[in-house]
């Protein structure tokens, strides 16, 4: 699971955060209708987070929505 959220880290971030990210898989629970990922995502630099995050948490959303599917 933690390499499915980096790779989308990855293609959603492009060349903006290069390797210094790293995923770690807090807990994974399917028992609903939509599976919930809690997912740690560690960046190399402080100014990475904004990048990450994305406007109003965006980026961030999209990333765990498209690891979900």
């Amino acid at each position: 699971m933690a390499e499915i959220v980096r790779e989308k880290c990855f293609e959603y971030l492009h060349q903006e955060v290069p390797y210094g990210l790293t995923v770690q898989i807090l807990k994974y629970d399917e028992s609903g209708q939509i599976p919930k990922i809690y997912a740690d995502i560690i960046v190399s630099k402080e100014n990475f987070v904004p990048m990450v995050v994305g406007q109003g948490g965006q980026m961030i959303k999209r990333i765990g929505a498209s690891a979900r599917i």
